[in-house]
C-alpha cells in the first residue's frame, strides 16, 4: 500500500527533472493534487523533506520556487492535524534566503499565513518552530537576502511571543528588531521600516514609544529616501499606539520634516498615509498639527503630492470633520474633478462623492450635488460618470433619493454651458451608453431600500422611474437592447423584492403584467426574442417569489408554449426555468401533468437541438425526483 502512495511523489520527481520550466511550473501548481494522492503522513515525511532538500541544492528556478513558496502557503489543509503545520516552515525557510525577491517574499507571506492560524490553535507552536528561525535570519551575516526576510517575519514572531507571555523571546526579537533597523544594507533598513508599523501593532504603548518611535526618527532620518518612505506608511500603526504627547511630536517634528522634504516621493508618502494617521488623532490638539500638513501638502509644488493628498481627503475628512471637509478639502477636490487636464479624475470624482458623509446632508446638497449634474453629464467621460454613479449608493445613504428626482440647484457649476432640467435619474435611465443604464438599474435596490422607510414611498419611487407614457422601470429594463441589462434587471429584482413593503404583491402589480406581455407571442406585434426571453430568467430566478396561482394559470403555461418556438436558445431557457421551478417545487403535480409534462417528455425525446433535449430531461427528472 505505501508503494502505491509514493507513486505520485515519484511523478513529481520526473517532472520537475525533466527540464522543462513551464512544465515544472504547471507540475508544482497541482501540489495539492500530489499530496491528496499521497496523504498527510507522506506528505510530511517525503514530499516536503524533498521540497527542502531540493530547494538547498538550488535545483529550481525562480518561477519554480515562486510557485512552491505559494502552494504551501496553502498548504495546512493537507498535513494532518493543524498542529502539524509547522513542518511548512522547513522549505519556506530554506526559500527565505534566495536572491530573488518575489521568492523570498512569497515566502514570508505564506509564512505568515500559516502562523497565523497556528497562533489561533496555539502559539506556542510557532514560538518553538518559528521563532529561532526569524532570529537566526535576523543574525545571518553572509549575505543581506535573509535579513530582509527576518524584516517581513518580526510581526508574526512577536505577535506569537506576547500571546504565550514569553517576555525573554519577546526581548530577544525586539533586540532583532532593532539591530535589523540599524543595519548596514540599506536594503535591509529599508525592508525594516516597512514592517514597523506591524511590529507596533502587536507590542504595547509603552513597547512602542520606548523602543519602535526611536526607530521610527532614525528611518525618517536615514539618508535614503526610500527608507524614509517605507518608514511613513507605517505612521498610522505607530500613532495607533502612542499618547497624545507622543503623537503630538510624531506630528510636529518627524512628519512636519518630511513634508518639506527635498525627495517628491518622501512627501508623497506623507499624503498617502494622512488617512490613516488622522484616523488616530482626532483629538484637538493633534487634529489641528494635522490639518496644518494636509494644507502644506495641499499646496506642494509638486502637482503628483498636491493629487495624492486630495486623494485622501475623504478618509482624513471622515477623522477631522465636516468643517474641515467643507473649507479645506472640497474647494481643492472639487475644481480638480471639473479640470480636464487635472489627473486621477476617476479616482478623484469617487473622493467627491465620499465626501458627501463627512459634510453631513445639509453640505452635502449644497456643495455635492451641483458636482453631480456636471460629472454625470452625457459629454463628460464614462469612467468619470461611472464613479460617480458607483457612489451614489452612499450619497443616498447620506441625503436620501429625492434630490436626484429633483431639478438641478442654481449653483451647479458650468451652468451656462449645459442645461440641466431633467433629473439626474431620467437622464442616466435613457442613456445612450449602456454601462450608464446599467450602473443606474444596480442602484435602484438602494432606492428601493430608501424609499420603503416613508410611508407612501414605494408607490412615489415607482412613480417616480417611471417613463412618460407611464410604463415602469421593469418594462423599461426588460425591453433594453443589452442583454446583461435585460439579465441583472431580474437579479435586481431578486434584491428589491424582499425589502419590507415589497414581495409578491409589488411583483404581480408591477412586473407580471410585463413578464406576461413578453411570454405572449403575437404576430402583428412582433417581439425579438431576446426580450422574450426576459421572463424566462424570471422564473429560473425568482419562482418563489411569484403568486401560485398567476405561476401556474399564466406564467408557467405561455412559458410552456415557447417549448415550439423556433428559436432553439429560447426553447433551451424554458427548460432551465422549468428546472429551477421544479426543484424549488412551486407549483402543484397537477399543474405538472396536466400543462408540463407532455411537452417536456415531447422535447426530451425529439427536439432538433441536442442541447434542449439535454436540458428538458434534466427538468423532466427535476419534476419527478
Amino acid at each position: 500500500m505505501s508503494s502505491e502512495k509514493t507513486k505520485p511523489l515519484e511523478f513529481l520527481m520526473e517532472e520537475l527533472n525533466s527540464g522543462d520550466a513551464q512544465q515544472c511550473v504547471t507540475c508544482i501548481s497541482r501540489l495539492k493534487i500530489i499530496a491528496m494522492a499521497m496523504g498527510a503522513d507522506e506528505t510530511r515525511t517525503q514530499l516536503l523533506p524533498y521540497l527542502k532538500s531540493e530547494i538547498k541544492e538550488n535545483k529550481f528556478t525562480d518561477e519554480v520556487q515562486v510557485t512552491i513558496a505559494d502552494q504551501l502557503g496553502k498548504f495546512v489543509d493537507f498535513i494532518g492535524p493543524k498542529s502539524e503545520a509547522h513542518c511548512l516552515f522547513d522549505p519556506l525557510y530554506c526559500l527565505c534566503s534566495g536572491e530573488e525577491s518575489t521568492v523570498r517574499d512569497t515566502a514570508v507571506i505564506s509564512i505568515n499565513a500559516i502562523a497565523n492560524t497556528l497562533i489561533n490553535l496555539d502559539a506556542g507552536i510557532v514560538v518553538e518552530f518559528l521563532v529561532p528561525k526569524v532570529l537566526d535570519l535576523a543574525a545571518h551575516s553572509d549575505w543581506f537576502t535573509p535579513r530582509v526576510s527576518a524584516c517581513g517575519l518580526i510581526a508574526v514572531a512577536c505577535k506569537a511571543v506576547v500571546a504565550v507571555g514569553n517576555s525573554e523571546k519577546k526581548a530577544a526579537i525586539i533586540k532583532a528588531c532593532k539591530d535589523l533597523s540599524s543595519d548596514d544594507s540599506p536594503m535591509v533598513r529599508r525592508a525594516a521600516a516597512a514592517h514597523l508599523g506591524n511590529v507596533a501593532d502587536v507590542l504595547s504603548q509603552s513597547e512602542a514609544a520606548n523602543d519602535l518611535l526611536p526607530l521610527y526618527k532614525a528611518f525618517l532620518a536615514d539618508d535614503q529616501d526610500s527608507v524614509r518612505v517605507n518608514a511613513l506608511k507605517g505612521t498610522g500603526l505607530l500613532c495607533k499606539k502612542l499618547d497624545t504627547a507622543c503623537k503630538l511630536e510624531v506630528l510636529n517634528r518627524e512628519f512636519n520634516r518630511c513634508i518639506t522634504d527635498k525627495s517628491w516621493r518622501v512627501r508623497i508618502a506623507c499624503a498617502e498615509a494622512i488617512a490613516d494617521v488622522a484616523k488616530e488623532c482626532t483629538k484637538p490638539e493633534t487634529s489641528k498639527a494635522l490639518i496644518k500638513i494636509y494644507k502644506d501638502l495641499q499646496s506642494d509644488a509638486e502637482q503628483e503630492v498636491r493629487v495624492a493628498t486630495a486623494l485622501r481627503g475623504a478618509g482624513a475628512s471622515a477623522a477631522l470633520g465636516c468643517e474641515f471637509a467643507a473649507e479645506t478639502v472640497f474647494p481643492v477636490v472639487s475644481k480638480l474633478c471639473v479640470d480636464v487636464n487635472s489627473a486621477s479624475r476617476v479616482e478623484l470624482s469617487t473622493v467627491l462623492m465620499e465626501l458627501a458623509k463627512p459634510l453631513g446632508k445639509e453640505k452635502a446638497l449644497e456643495l455635492v450635488l451641483p458636482y453631480i449634474f456636471v460629472l454625470t453629464d452625457a459629454e463628460e467621460q464614462t469612467n468619470v460618470r461611472l464613479s460617480v454613479i458607483n457612489q451614489l449608493g452612499n450619497f443616498i445613504e447620506t441625503v436620501g433619493g429625492e434630490p436626484l428626482f429633483a431639478a438641478p440647484p442654481s449653483t451647479t457649476p458650468n451652468s451656462d454651458a449645459q442645461d440641466y432640467n431633467t433629473p439626474i435619474i431620467h437622464r442616466l435611465m435613457d442613456d445612450k451608453n449602456w454601462r450608464v443604464r446599467h450602473a443606474i438599474l444596480q442602484l435602484i435596490p438602494k432606492l428601493a431600500e430608501e424609499y420603503s422607510k416613508k410611508n407612501g414611498g414605494i408607490e412615489d419611487l415607482d412613480a417616480k422611474l417611471s417613463t412618460a407614457d407611464e410604463s415602469s422601470w421593469c418594462k423599461r429594463y426588460a425591453m433594453d437592447p443589452y442583454a446583461l441589462i435585460r439579465v441583472d434587471l431580474i437579479h435586481v429584482l431578486s434584491k428589491v423584492v424582499p425589502i419590507s413593503g415589497y414581495g409578491t404583491r409589488w411583483l404581480e402589480a408591477k412586473c407580471t403584467p410585463v413578464f406576461i406581455k413578453l411570454l405572449t407571442y403575437e404576430a402583428n406585434v412582433p417581439i425579438p426574442y431576446q426580450h422574450r426571453a426576459v421572463p424566462l430568467y424570471a422564473l429560473e430566478f425568482l419562482p418563489r417569489h411569484f403568486d401560485v396561482t398567476t405561476l401556474e394559470n399564466k406564467l408557467i403555461p405561455n412559458a410552456v408554449a415557447m417549448l415550439e418556438d423556433k428559436v432553439p436558445n429560447l426553447r433551451l431557457q424554458v427548460c432551465k426555468a422549468l428546472e429551477q421551478v421544479a426543484k424549488q417545487k412551486v407549483v402543484s403535480k397537477e399543474c405538472f401533468h396536466k400543462v408540463i409534462e407532455a411537452s417536456l417528455q415531447k422535447h426530451a425525446t425529439d427536439d432538433e437541438d441536442v442541447d434542449v433535449t439535454s436540458f428538458a430531461n434534466n427538468a423532466h427528472k427535476a419534476f419527478l425526483s
